[in-house]
């Protein structure tokens, strides 16, 4: 009788993630970058220096965290 036990084949484990969890992390960091890059555009719009809005700098700052976060 042949042992199975020992040479059961292995099975590749990838880490099945949704696309939704990733979008939740992301909403959820646009959030809290949205503030803050508002104040970081007014003031320099106060200081008469030509930037990009707030809310594509928090998009960029969004995209730039979650995939270090989620995939970490």
């Amino acid at each position: 009788m042949t042992d199975m036990t020992s040479q059961t084949p292995m099975r590749d484990r990838k880490k099945q993630s949704s696309k939704g969890e990733y979008y939740a992390y992301f909403a959820i960091l646009l959030a809290l970058a949205l503030p803050i890059n508002l104040v970081i555009w007014l003031a320099r719009i106060a200081m008469r220096k030509t930037t990009d809005g707030p809310i594509r700098m928090a998009w960029a700052q969004a995209s730039t965290v979650t995939p270090k976060i989620f995939w970490a």
